[in-house]
């Protein structure tokens, strides 16, 4: 990747931090689609973590969905989580 397409990603993360910082969510939603780069970040990294370490898959499986993960990523949490309902 060359240096000013990773700075134009660094400038319209920053951008969306701003948005959703300012609670601009329409804004943050329309860049994020249109720019096709997502902020991915979790809101409460205390309570995700929680919510991993006490099984609240449900929570868990929300917030995941707000962020861009890779697909491989995706599939292996989708069988942990099957994996461990049908225990």
């Amino acid at each position: 990747m060359c240096p000013q397409v990773q700075l134009t990603c660094s400038v319209v993360r920053l951008i969306q931090q701003f948005c959703k910082e300012h609670a601009l969510t329409r804004t943050l939603q329309t860049l994020q689609e249109e720019t096709q780069i997502s902020l991915n970040i979790v809101d409460d990294m205390q309570a995700f973590l929680s919510d991993i370490f006490n099984g609240k898959w449900d929570a868990v499986l929300k917030t995941v969905s707000t962020i861009q993960l890779p697909q491989n990523k995706l599939i292996d949490l989708y069988e942990q989580v099957r994996t461990v309902a049908t225990v």
